[in-house]
């Protein structure tokens, strides 16, 4: 016998398994986006919102444990789901927070006027696209602005550190060195 063959079901099963676990965090995220309540409205509309919103905060804060706790037993350090599930929620919250300057408070953003314009605005940002069709015009929102661009920073740091252990064939330690 030359060695132990992997299974290949099995890693298939695995993969299966990141892409689920990958897209129903990022529909858990995008339906607690788009479903928090932002402004004081009538009852029988903030009621179903907030039942939506805690549905989703238990579905990302499962998801995310689940990882978490995977990863402390079998891949310790950073590994590529584990970097897209904290930029999904990353995405989100910044976009929340344009969303909430852009509409509750006066003179902070320049063209938000639904979550959809702050979603665009997040991503462009992070794209470090900059279209200057939606902007920050108010202290807090600039605050907030340059938050999300040191985040850009330290996002693209763990993508080299991720792509750099891969391209050594080894995963990332806490350290910060390749495993080999």
């Amino acid at each position: 016998m030359i060695g132990a063959m992997p299974d290949r079901s099995a890693q298939r099963g695995s993969s299966r398994r990141r892409w689920v676990l990958g897209a129903t965090n990022l529909a858990g995220v995008l339906g607690l986006y788009f479903a928090v309540p932002t402004a004081t409205v009538r009852t029988d509309v903030l009621l179903p919102r907030l039942a939506v919103s805690l549905v989703g905060v238990g579905a990302v804060t499962v998801v995310l444990t689940r990882e978490l706790g995977r990863g402390r037993r079998q891949e310790p350090g950073l590994s590529a789901l584990r970097l897209v599930l904290l930029v999904e929620v990353a995405l989100v919250a910044f976009s929340l927070a344009y969303y909430v300057l852009g509409t509750q408070a006066a003179g902070q953003m320049v063209g938000i006027r639904t979550r959809l314009d702050a979603l665009y605005f997040t991503l462009s940002t992070t794209a470090t696209v900059g279209y200057g069709d939606i902007h920050p015009t108010g202290q807090l929102a600039r605050a907030v602005a340059s938050g999300h661009i040191l985040f850009n920073v330290l996002l693209l740091g763990a993508v080299a550190r991720l792509v750099t252990a891969r391209a050594a064939g080894g995963r990332v330690r806490r350290g910060g060195r390749p495993e080999r």
